[in-house]
């Protein structure tokens, strides 16, 4: 159904929003203004044709656009405005589906760093915005985590980590680079237009923009089977390693998955010797199997409620890669032996408790007794 107002067509919509409750947050339905329905204002407030109030949508879309453009001006000092105004934009796009979700009259709470609660006249709790300081990144993700908004954020964290690269690395980005950052810029944009927004990538960004997008997309896809044409003659030591290869291990700086094996052929993990095609960085195997179980755990790592962390240092080649679901070391395939009790109490060990050069080995509690009588 639509309406006429002031020459521009209105389109109702309908989108859920967040209440706040006793027992947490809950979303239901509500009607919401189009976005094509801009009030106009003038520079001091006041109704004239001087142009439309951009709202976040808007400035998503415009950043995004002109970062794609910084790009195709195939100029190197435009090469971290292009990652910038991607990086603004994607996060703007995430910014406006908690607007939409946030309560009416509560000042775009769910957008605001600061939020306070108050009740309303039947008893329920409403959040309210603080301030005018909007969320961060972190903040970001973690109400789409509290919404249950499934996202997978690792591709902006390529971005940002590209960013940073030439930004604090004091070099200006190679074109492998910003095509890893466009690749994935194109990913997270149809992701939150498409599945959270429901709206048109086309129709919002225009013809061109996307489909600069989608070329960049396209020739990534053929250098990722590249590299993992140059990592499928690996014997890796476990199902866990052979899975995060198959789906792309990750870059430890930048975190693309654009990474490739130099030289002969190896079948040996430990004789990797890998390179990243987006920021030029090398490193080994096992320093790539780290950073991809990093990307594969982060949001059970930093919103798990329970206390022990999913991938654990191993006991045994001391990486970053013991996962416990799985009870060994996704890189050097070590398990705990059964053996491995407390001395004292002869509970079995955790891996993050067991120390295989122990004479006695304790558990976590009897340890931190132990130590306690020793001061």
């Amino acid at each position: 159904m639509g309406a006429q107002m002031g020459g521009r067509a209105i389109v109702h919509r309908t989108s859920q929003i967040a209440r706040a409750t006793p027992h947490g947050i809950i979303l239901h339905e509500r009607r919401i203004a189009p976005f094509a329905m801009l009030e106009p204002v003038g520079p001091d407030g006041s109704h004239s044709s001087y142009g439309y109030i951009m709202i976040l949508l808007n400035n998503a879309i415009a950043s995004i656009q002109v970062g794609v453009e910084d790009y195709i001006a195939h100029d190197e000092r435009r090469a971290l405005s292009a990652l910038r105004n991607l990086h603004a934009g994607i996060l703007l796009l995430a910014k406006e589906q908690l607007r939409r979700l946030s309560p009416e009259g509560s000042d775009e709470a769910l957008i605001k760093q600061h939020i306070r609660l108050k009740r309303s006249a039947n008893g329920a709790l409403i959040p309210i915005g603080v301030g005018k300081k909007t969320v961060d990144v972190a903040a970001i993700k973690t109400r789409f985590a509290d919404l249950r908004i499934p996202f997978d954020w690792a591709p902006l964290d390529r971005i940002q980590a590209i960013r940073n690269a030439i930004e604090h690395y004091h070099f200006r980005g190679t074109a492998a680079e910003l095509r890893a950052a466009l690749a994935d810029a194109q990913e997270l944009v149809h992701r939150l237009l498409v599945d959270v927004l429901r709206e048109e990538p086309v129709a919002r960004l225009g013809q061109k923009c996307w489909d600069v997008l989608l070329d960049q997309n396209a020739i990534i896809d053929k250098e990722s089977r590249a590299c993992a044409a140059s990592l499928a003659p690996v014997e890796w030591l476990t199902q866990r390693a052979l899975e995060a290869a198959e789906e792309g291990l990750r870059c430890p700086r930048c975190r693309s998955h654009l990474i490739k094996h130099q030289g002969a052929p190896v079948t040996d993990p430990a004789e990797l010797d890998l390179v990243c095609g987006a920021c030029g960085v090398e490193f080994g195997g096992q320093a790539s199997l780290v950073a991809t179980l990093n990307d594969d755990y982060y949001v059970d790592t930093h919103y798990s409620v329970s206390d022990n962390d999913p991938v654990i240092t191993c006991p045994d080649c001391h990486a970053q890669t013991y996962v416990r679901d799985d009870a060994e070391c996704a890189w050097c395939a070590f398990a705990m032996p059964a053996e491995a009790r407390c001395s004292v109490c002869d509970a079995p060990l955790e891996p993050d408790e067991y120390d295989p050069t122990a004479e006695r080995p304790l558990c976590s509690y009897h340890g931190y007794t132990a130590a306690n009588d020793d001061d």
